[in-house]
């Protein structure tokens, strides 16, 4: 269980400097927390006029949920979905209809992802009170205070609404399919390879950086890969505790006031198939499965870089026309992330002068294979084949991916240095 007061004590005066605060009022992950939902939002307060937002997987797997609330006095408008998997303007538009029409005073999601998504950008926007009621551990997001929307195609941040409750259920999670808890071992992976961008950032241009906040989600995730190396991955106890570690991964977020703690290059790849895939019209494939593929390839990368010799610097040129032409209609966004270039924050020197921070911290990532043997271990895809993902996306992500986000990430520098046969050598 996270206790959120001795969290916050935690971090109360920390070395960084920032005033570290999370707006979450109550998580509960437990055996049996189906029983508890009705009486967490309504000793919050929360107006008995909700909207509920899910889709048939999620009503199939939440047994009970609308049935408790109705004990507790809530007056339920469901918007139902059959299968989202996308968090695009359109589904946002439709709950935000719904709650209007309706009257509804606050927003209970009941599920993950792009569900989760539509719903905090929804409670921003209305200003109204939200929470949610986790169906699986699939991805990293839960307490986050932003949104991944896709507006005309393109796949951008908003800001959003940090919800005032967690409630997931060890007894669902555990019996959510293995491709589910393997997307968020996937989406937690990526934390080695995001930690590593985050202090190779701090290093070569000053970024605000905290340790404090670094640790506890590394922590988090080492526990959640320790009991993946178990190998029980259907139990409430690893469930629960995957489902612990994204939920602090979140926290973390808004602990610093952006991603930082949580995303890096390896999100930029799976930002990057993700647009893709839709300006192809290809089906969605989960977000952290993708993310752990990615996080298996950044890896690899990483770990051929923290062994060239020297981070000489050659400063060519942004080539404005080739990344144009591979991100093709949605360039007219993606300039956006890229004009001025961001590399050029990096002062003249900054690599060789940091050769060693930069080293050690591409040397702390583990090895793509290891990353790859975890995702195994739970039951998930490891790889581009194994995802679905083409060989020439597979490829093109590793060129173009890291201009999705304006955010200096290792993958970033190799833009600034000379690489011999380039980093597919290392894949």
């Amino acid at each position: 269980m996270i206790d959120l007061a001795a969290l916050s004590a935690g971090l109360e005066n920390c070395s960084c400097g920032k005033a570290h605060r999370f707006d979450i009022k109550a998580v509960e992950i437990s055996s049996g927390a189906t029983e508890k939902l009705g009486k967490i939002l309504s000793d919050l307060g929360f107006p008995k006029k909700l909207s509920v937002t899910a889709d048939e997987n999620t009503l199939a797997a939440s047994p009970g949920v609308l049935e408790n609330l109705a004990q507790w006095g809530f007056e339920i408008t469901l918007t139902k979905f059959t299968d989202l998997r996308l968090s695009d303007e359109a589904a946002a538009n439709r709950v935000a209809e719904d709650v209007e029409k309706a009257g509804c005073r606050a927003l209970l999601s009941v599920g993950t992802g792009s569900l989760n998504d539509i719903c905090r950008w929804n409670a921003a926007k209305l200003g109204l009170p939200f929470a949610i009621f986790a169906t699986a551990p699939s991805m990293d997001g839960f307490a986050s205070g932003v949104a991944p929307i896709t507006v005309n195609g393109f796949k951008r941040t908003y800001p959003a609404k940090a919800p005032e409750a967690i409630i997931a259920d060890t007894k669902i999670l555990a019996k959510s399919p293995a491709e589910l808890k393997a997307a968020g071992l996937g989406d937690l992976l990526g934390k080695y390879t995001a930690h590593a961008d985050w202090v190779i950032s701090s290093a070569l241009t000053g970024e605000y950086y905290c340790e404090k906040v670094a640790s506890l989600t590394m922590g988090s995730v080492q526990r959640a890969a320790a009991l993946a190396r178990g190998g029980d991955t259907c139990s409430e106890e690893f469930s629960g505790a995957l489902m612990e570690a994204l939920v602090i991964s979140g926290l973390a977020m808004q602990l610093c006031g952006n991603s930082r703690p949580a995303s890096g290059a390896e999100h930029h790849l799976a930002h990057f198939w993700e647009m893709q895939y839709e300006l192809r019209g290809l089906p969605p494939v989960f977000h952290g499965k993708k993310v752990g593929v990615a996080a298996g390839i950044v890896a690899d990368i990483y770990r051929g870089m923290a062994e060239l010799p020297e981070y000489a610097e050659y400063r060519r040129p942004f080539d404005e026309a080739a990344v144009s032409g591979a991100y093709g209609p949605l360039w007219a966004e993606a300039v956006k992330e890229n004009v001025p270039n961001p590399l050029d924050e990096v002062p003249w020197g900054a690599m060789e002068k940091n050769a060693d921070a930069l080293r050690a911290a591409l040397r702390s990532v583990p090895a793509g294979e290891e990353i790859r043997a975890l995702l195994r271990a739970c039951g998930g895809a490891d790889t581009c084949e194994a995802c679905g993902i083409s060989e020439e996306l597979r490829l093109a992500a590793v060129k173009f991916g890291k201009y999705v986000r304006r955010r200096l990430t290792a993958m970033k520098l190799t833009d600034l240095l000379v690489i011999e046969g380039g980093v597919e050598k290392w894949l």
